[in-house]
């Protein structure tokens, strides 16, 4: 008696190639999507995170689906089961996902280094050192407070939410920069000024070395980040500080 199951036609290079090609965009897609997810679970739970905002994942659930659907398409392409031009589709969906993600999604991950952080503390020094008067400089925080507010909101999210501002806490009677902060929130500046308040040296807390992590002193190659301010002689322009990793 005939089998009446019909043959499985024979898989040719268009169809292998379909197969492969969807189960590729599966694979990449999933990796893709793997790293965004990854962002947003450490993005809300980390203490501190070097991001400015946690991933968009409405735009990556229907992306989920895509990518699952090919992995299913391309085996079903490998078993013979679709037509070859179809190859060209998971590719072209793929491109399509990758673009928006590239360009058209706001970037929420800036380059892990301590610019972020440097380039707020070199701000904020030199205009505490213009508010300067009589050689002395300001210490209290109403009067430095509009000059950290004017910087903006720092690169970095605690537990998910970014702040809205560098906060700001002033030592005074210091001989040196703050080294280490505990129970100081992430996204703090710390002016630590002289007891003839002539120097001082401005710190931050926030992440420079790492992804995620704990709120510590801003550092590079594990010295603090410290930007150094010096009330001007007279009416003379003080000189230029550059910020630098050390110590008074």
């Amino acid at each position: 008696m005939p089998d009446p199951t019909p043959p499985v036609p024979a898989l040719d290079a268009s169809g292998r190639l379909s197969g492969w090609t969807f189960a590729v965009a599966a694979v990449a897609g999933t990796a893709l999507l793997g790293d965004t997810v990854r962002l947003y679970a450490e993005g809300r739970s980390a203490p501190v995170s070097h991001l400015v905002a946690v991933p968009m994942l409405a735009f990556w659930i229907p992306a989920a689906l895509v990518f699952g659907a090919s992995l299913v398409v391309g085996v079903m392409a490998l078993r013979g089961k679709l037509l070859g031009r179809l190859s060209r589709m998971p590719m072209l969906v793929l491109a399509l996902i990758g673009f928006v993600d590239a360009f058209m999604l706001p970037d929420v991950r800036p380059p892990l280094s301590a610019f972020d952080v440097s380039l707020p503390l070199q701000v904020v020094g030199q205009g505490i050192e213009a508010q300067a008067e009589g050689g002395k400089l300001p210490v209290t925080v109403e009067e430095l407070l509009p000059t950290v507010s004017a910087v903006g909101a720092p690169s970095l999210l605690v537990r998910g939410v970014r702040p809205a501002q560098w906060a700001l806490v002033v030592r005074t009677d210091c001989t040196a920069a703050v080294d280490s902060a505990p129970g100081t929130a992430a996204g703090t500046m710390i002016y630590c000024v002289s007891a003839d308040r002539r120097r001082a040296w401005l710190t931050a807390v926030a992440p420079t070395e790492e992804r995620f992590g704990e709120a510590s002193v801003a550092r590079v190659n594990g010295s603090p980040l410290v930007q150094r301010i010096a009330a001007s002689e007279g009416d003379a322009q003080p000189p230029s500080r550059s910020i630098s990793p050390t110590s008074p």
